[in-house]
């Protein structure tokens, strides 16, 4: 009678061990994945605010932030302000963009490859959490433009 009963109690626990096991290796995959998408949507939510926003720039200070003409096109003027703002007051782009712990990086580039807008710093390449690319025209000239979003 013991011994029946020490068996089924081994038996017993251990496949409460192995369904326990079983189900905390597939959460952690999931909350991963959670995650990642999070940021990912968290980084299309900022490409999004700032590509179709026209901002309110105050004296080069941005009450809004924006850097669009009417989307798909792009001010040039306000990208050169935001630019100025982000490489004087980075934490300020930060704090309007709400991003929290995580930092971004905003890199806008013309058709001939000149940097018109080099927003926060570098990022080793292994740390980048998540990013889009978008494209978009100039107002002055109608160049195409390409803007990066990095979020780390």
């Amino acid at each position: 009678m013991i011994f029946e009963f020490i068996v089924a109690a081994v038996l017993f626990f251990g496949i409460v061990f192995y369904a326990i096991s079983y189900l905390n290796s597939n959460v952690s995959q999931y909350s991963s994945e959670a995650w990642s998408s999070s940021l990912e949507s968290r980084i299309v939510q900022v490409s999004d605010f700032l590509l179709h926003s026209t901002g309110n720039w105050s004296g080069g200070i941005p009450l809004v932030l924006g850097i669009a003409s009417k989307w798909p096109v792009l001010n040039e003027s306000s990208i050169a302000l935001m630019d100025n703002y982000c490489e004087n007051n980075y934490a300020g782009v930060l704090q309007k963009l709400e991003m929290g712990v995580n930092r971004i990086k905003i890199q806008i580039i013309n058709e001939t490859g000149d940097m018109l807008m080099d927003c926060g710093p570098d990022f080793p390449e292994e740390t980048i959490r998540a990013s889009i690319v978008r494209f978009a025209l100039s107002d002055k000239n109608k160049d195409i433009l390409k803007i990066r979003f990095l979020l780390r």
